[in-house]
């Protein structure tokens, strides 16, 4: 019996150890366009430390997000926004877990298990610069078109073709919440999101990474 509860406990510390194992792995495989040029538009890659945001402009020559997304969703701006940062995850952990403090066993583990829906939270954010947490990233017209489309089919919409808002959901005034397509889990996490937006962009990703620092060690 004693040997039996060995080996289980063995193994039950062998599954960290190897998802760690692989999110190093995998995260040190960074993939670079061949034929990556100097853009004109400047996207942002936004951390807290944990999770990673993607920044694009609210509207430009290029894209104009005001036909599938409205700062009016927001509960109330007090200025005009010129960037919109996109994030992804597990509807449920959005939602009740503002502060880390607020977590709930039973909310990570429907979180990781891949079971709950996804929602998309939306900052609308005044002019960037780039810091130790924001980082700047230069892309083409084609790099940028590649960039929208992806996060766009992430985003559920409705027959008009517009997200569909949480209203008053928000943390802040700033900020609203969109339904969205997709599972998040172990394997699929908000970083993972926006590593697959970046591959989808033509642009800097890894192979694959849950964490937001492999991510960011790409960019700077």
């Amino acid at each position: 019996m004693l040997r039996l509860c060995g080996k289980i406990l063995a193994a039950l510390l062998a599954l960290p150890l190897a998802y760690l194992l692989a999110a190093w792995l995998l995260g040190s495989i960074v993939f670079s366009p061949e034929d990556a040029t100097e853009g004109d538009i400047t996207v942002y890659l936004i951390t807290n430390g944990v999770h990673t945001d993607l920044a694009l402009p609210l509207a430009n020559d290029t894209f104009d997000w005001t036909t599938v997304i409205s700062p009016d969703d927001a509960r109330a701006l007090t200025f005009a926004p010129a960037y919109v940062a996109f994030g992804w995850g597990d509807r449920a952990f959005y939602l009740e877990t503002p502060q880390w403090r607020d977590l709930k066993l039973a909310t990570a583990v429907n979180a990781i298990s891949g079971r709950g829906a996804t929602i998309i939270h939306a900052t609308y954010l005044p002019p960037l610069r780039a810091t130790a947490n924001s980082i700047a990233i230069a892309v083409s017209r084609d790099e940028y078109r590649a960039l929208v489309a992806g996060i766009r089919a992430s985003l559920r919409t409705g027959d008009d073709g517009r997200a569909l808002v949480l209203a008053g959901r928000g943390y802040g005034d700033h900020d609203a919440f969109y339904e969205a397509h997709g599972s998040y889990s172990l394997f699929n996490t908000c970083n993972s999101w926006s590593n697959a937006r970046l591959r989808d962009g033509g642009l800097k990703h890894v192979l694959w990474t849950p964490f937001a620092h492999d991510l960011m060690a790409v960019y700077r």
